[in-house]
């Protein structure tokens, strides 16, 4: 019963790590791609003008 109650907060643990690692990921993925949006955004007005002369 011992090992059970063992296996089960390791595994908790584990589950506990692999939702914070989900999440913490999401996150770097969502502002990566908002500053890529961000960055295109800013630079496409200077591209046209470029392409204007």
């Amino acid at each position: 019963m011992l090992v059970l109650i063992k296996l089960f907060s390791a595994f908790r643990m584990k589950t506990a790590v692999v939702i914070f690692f989900e999440i913490f990921i999401n996150l770097t993925l969502l502002i990566f791609l908002q500053l890529i949006f961000l960055v295109t955004i800013l630079l496409l007005p200077f591209k046209y003008d470029i392409e204007v002369k």
